[in-house]
């Protein structure tokens, strides 16, 4: 029951967040979409029909990218992807969920589940917000070769990771 409020509580705040970015650039067609199209998907978890979850995360993921386009705010549109990203993942949690047989179980592994979206959704927003108060000017050579560094270091990360779990498996 906690999992599907937070859920719900996620759907309005994604519809929030996107509905007052482009009201406040004065996109009101634009709001007016992302309100109905929250007030669907809210209608459509509480009545348990979440056969369109994804139909709605691709709505609010294309509303991200318009608002992207039209220079919104970045933290409006940082915290209505995040929020809109944890919506999905919860509501196909749900839905997977649904052939949990014991009740006791099934409360558990929601919550294990929330946990772990709770950390990974506030890293990933941590890791995100200094960039956007934060800036500094790089050449396209100097960041070229930063991310060039970063996933040759991930690579080897991941080699050793691998051969950590071959001993140990």
């Amino acid at each position: 029951m906690v999992v599907k409020k937070v859920l719900l509580a996620l759907i309005v705040t994604t519809t929030a967040a996107f509905s007052l970015g482009y009201g406040a650039g004065s996109e009101f067609i634009v709001a007016m979409i992302s309100i109905a199209s929250g007030i669907a998907w809210l209608l459509l978890e509480i009545f348990e029909k979440r056969f369109l979850n994804s139909i709605f995360f691709i709505i609010f993921t294309i509303l991200a990218i318009l608002g992207c386009l039209k220079s919104m705010s970045s933290l409006i549109l940082l915290i209505g992807f995040t929020t809109n990203l944890a919506a999905w993942d919860l509501s196909r949690f749900l839905l997977r969920s649904l052939n949990l047989a014991n009740v006791e179980n099934k409360a558990g592994f929601g919550t294990r589940h929330l946990y772990r979206l709770s950390i990974t959704i506030g890293a990933g927003f941590l890791l995100a917000l200094p960039p956007i108060f934060i800036t500094f000017p790089l050449s396209f050579v100097t960041v070229f070769f930063i991310t060039l560094l970063g996933m040759i270091v991930l690579s080897r990360f991941i080699l050793y990771v691998n051969r950590q779990n071959e001993k140990g498996g």
